[in-house]
């Protein structure tokens, strides 16, 4: 197994800064007024959501139709936890984000293995049966927002990668097909960016045989995660499969017959988060539905207009009309961002819920929503933080003198800075001599024009081809000091540009595939394994044993 060392920071010197995130880990702060957060050590016991499962048989078996809808391949953990699903007492650690390029940004990875690590300690705290799930995004429509991936190269710097899948406006991203022609451009992106050697070869390959074996782009994000989390009882919710929108149903059909109620429950919530401090997030117009209409692929939001509810260009029906049709074909809704969590909770028997920074910001504008559908909110756990670093850039971090606080400074700063730490001797001395020799010209001249004029002017010649020769020193240790100084701002850069590129947080720009690519895959298993031993409290920097610079 890979060797991997750890290095925990406390968020104020590196990881999410939000007020949202940093009162999550503060007790006393008003945020856990709106919001059932608990600390990764001391998850309480959901009894009301457990309560509401014990009995649940029917529901149980139609979300495991709807796992085994996709007929991807399971590990034999991933098996068990299908199984595990029909037990009266299971819970579920839940976790969600859109399907980003080749797994999405590092804090994809983040949230699926701290649900992963959260439901291995509840497992055993809870002597019950808990199962981390992933739920797909796959039903966004935002697909500029996931259609980039990121990649640092030594020669370039981080270059952008595009599939081109943004010019299908208003498609669900679980709509979308696989190309032929996306994997072979991905293909040459990677050899031209990646440096040769095995870890580079293993990841093409690895990226290559996932890409064969799926149909679309959410099939090819699913089948990722899987596989990276094959020795774990992971398990993947698509919301879009029929039997989730069949469950789904009564949430829905709440939403339609009161369409506007949403968006003034989130409106109440945030006029008492304004008065607490914090700044809402989620902003809607008079008239927004909570969700969009399916239609010939196309994801349409859907407005309350003289009491009938619109898709533009499409449909205008009043609401028990609207409803009728809805029963007939559950497919044709989907929830928005802030109907999904209420969905998710009511569909899923959820014991905890992991989020992000933002999703805690929004989360805590839904309680209003919840307790009018009558759900019970599941305990809500941080997202583990993180940062993957190689030893050689640790190793100029110290050389550079730079702290991680320093990654979010200025490089004019920290040159600045850099210069009054290290005060150059030699130079100091050269101008040192400079002066010394212009005072002795000074009073030798001075003593020449008394008694030996003649002198003066060959003495002052000698002088002056000293002083130049002194010049001509200064000059080679100022290029010398520039120089170096030039290989310390390019350090400086490179290391920003790969610890915090772009000025953002590494996780929020480059994929866990790209990591693969720079240290290989064995390492990926010592992290999940380290990552169990997280307080829940700090972001850490992981430093896999090996890289392929």
């Amino acid at each position: 197994m890979n060797r991997l060392k750890t290095l925990m920071l406390p968020f104020d010197v590196l990881g999410p800064g939000n007020r949202y995130w940093l009162d999550a880990f503060r007790v006393d702060a008003a945020i856990h007024e709106f919001l059932p957060l608990a600390p990764l050590a001391g998850v309480p016991f959901p009894e009301a959501r457990a309560a509401l499962w014990r009995d649940a048989r029917q529901t149980r078996e139609k979300i495991r139709e709807g796992i085994t809808a996709s007929k991807f391949p399971l590990s034999s953990p991933q098996k068990q936890a299908l199984d595990e699903i029909l037990l009266p007492d299971t819970l579920m650690v839940a976790t969600g984000q859109q399907p980003g390029a080749l797994g999405g940004p590092l804090y994809t990875f983040s949230k699926i293995l701290t649900a992963v690590v959260l439901a291995d300690r509840l497992r055993e705290e809870w002597e019950i049966p808990v199962v981390p799930v992933l739920w797909d995004g796959g039903d966004d429509h935002d697909l500029p927002e996931i259609d980039q991936l990121i990649w640092n190269s030594l020669e370039k710097g981080n270059e952008a990668f595009h599939f081109g899948i943004a010019e299908k406006p208003g498609r669900p991203a679980w709509s979308v097909d696989l190309e032929t022609e996306q994997l072979e451009a991905l293909k040459g992106f990677l050899e031209g960016v990646q440096p040769q050697g095995d870890y580079g070869r293993n990841l093409i390959e690895l990226v290559s045989s996932i890409w064969r074996e799926s149909t679309t782009w959410c099939d090819f994000y699913d089948r990722f995660w899987l596989r990276v989390f094959e020795n774990c009882p992971l398990l993947v919710i698509r919301p879009w499969e029929r039997a989730f929108r069949e469950l789904a149903v009564p949430i829905l059909e709440t939403e339609i017959l009161l369409p506007d109620q949403s968006r003034l429950d989130i409106e109440a919530t945030s006029e008492l988060l304004a008065l607490a401090g914090y700044k809402p997030l989620i902003h809607k117009s008079p008239g927004t539905c909570p969700f969009f209409f399916i239609h010939e692929g196309q994801r349409l939001p859907v407005r309350e207009v003289g009491g009938d509810l619109v898709v533009e260009g499409v449909l205008q029906k009043p609401p028990d009309r609207f409803l009728q049709d809805y029963q007939a074909q559950p497919e044709s809704l989907s929830p928005n961002a802030t109907l999904r969590p209420v969905v998710q909770d009511a569909i899923l028997p959820t014991g905890a819920t992991v989020l992000g920074p933002s999703e805690i910001a929004y989360h805590a504008q839904l309680d209003r929503l919840y307790r009018r559908h009558g759900i019970p909110r599941a305990p809500i756990v941080p997202r583990l933080s993180m940062t993957i670093a190689s030893h050689a850039q640790i190793h100029r971090m110290e050389e550079t003198g730079l702290a991680w606080g320093d990654l979010q400074r200025d490089d004019r700063e920290l040159m600045k800075r850099a210069a009054a730490a290290t005060d150059d001797l030699s130079l100091a001395q050269a101008r040192l001599l400079e002066s010394q020799v212009q005072e002795a010209r000074s009073g030798m001249i001075e003593h020449l024009q008394n008694d030996r004029k003649h002198l003066v002017d060959p003495v002052d010649s000698q002088f002056g081809r000293i002083e130049k020769t002194i010049q001509q020193i200064q000059d080679l240790i100022a290029r010398d000091i520039a120089r170096r100084d030039s290989i310390r701002l390019a350090r400086i850069q490179n290391l920003k540009n790969t610890l915090y590129p772009d000025g953002d947080l590494q996780e929020r720009i480059f994929s866990l595939a790209y990591f693969m690519g720079k240290f290989g895959q064995s390492w990926v298993e010592s992290l999940i394994a380290e990552s169990r031993t997280w307080d829940g409290k700090n972001h850490i920097v992981y430093i896999p044993g090996e890289v392929n610079d």
